[in-house]
């Protein structure tokens, strides 16, 4: 930040799988809330594979679909005047990650998380070996340096993800840290109608960074 940036007034962070994104299957009787089209969807013109154009998906999005209120819920930090940063368990250099930041550059992510040309920004934190079961319980790290980059204090960050061992393990390590569970429909650990993050539980989330949390559990 330069010296005359603006202090953010918080910082959200969030986990790609099941929390930007929603599993295939899933659908507005599951998930409450109406599901966006997205890029695997619709029609395209720079396709891949044999089938017919309706049919095919845009290279290196492929089995990626968007959540209720991914896209939305990271533009609203932004216009609450928070930062925003990712964290995701895969590894750095693995293919799916590869996958997912071309998804997020055609979907209109930031560029702090993403590059035009399908990069990481300079707020995606990503696991550092390619086993993500390890790394699950590993994106403390990442969390404090968005943190202590933007000097924002635990209490006005909120930590997004639908793996409640991976919230608990960063509650752990920071214990002030804000955390809401994305996916609930799941209940905390993956299953195949995981519906991503929904507005409901955006709103639930981030009033806890605020002077009227919400009365719900996580």
């Amino acid at each position: 930040m330069s010296a005359l940036a603006s202090q953010p007034a918080g910082l959200c962070v969030f986990d790609i799988d099941s929390t930007l994104t929603r599993n295939k299957t899933a659908n507005e009787l599951v998930c409450g809330e109406p599901m966006p089209t997205g890029l695997s969807d619709m029609p395209c013109i720079d396709c891949i594979g044999t089938k017919p154009p309706e049919k095919r998906q845009l290279a290196g999005t492929s089995n990626t679909y968007p959540a209720p209120y991914g896209l939305p819920a990271v533009q609203r930090c932004l216009d609450m005047g928070y930062e925003v940063a990712i964290s995701t368990a895969r590894g750095c250099h693995g293919a799916t990650v590869k996958n997912r930041l071309n998804w997020m550059s055609k979907m209109g992510y930031p560029d702090s998380l993403v590059t035009s040309d399908g990069q990481p920004g300079p707020n995606f934190t990503c696991g550092a070996s390619s086993s993500d079961a390890s790394n699950v319980l590993k994106k403390s790290a990442g969390i404090q340096t968005m943190m202590t980059k933007y000097n924002i204090a635990p209490e006005k960050t909120i930590f997004f993800d639908d793996t409640m061992d991976a919230l608990v393990a960063v509650k752990r390590d920071i214990p002030k840290i804000n955390i809401q569970l994305a996916s609930r429909n799941c209940g905390g650990q993956w299953c195949p109608q995981s519906c991503g993050l929904t507005k409901k539980e955006f709103e639930w989330g981030i009033a806890r960074t605020t002077d009227k949390p919400p009365s719900n559990s996580i």
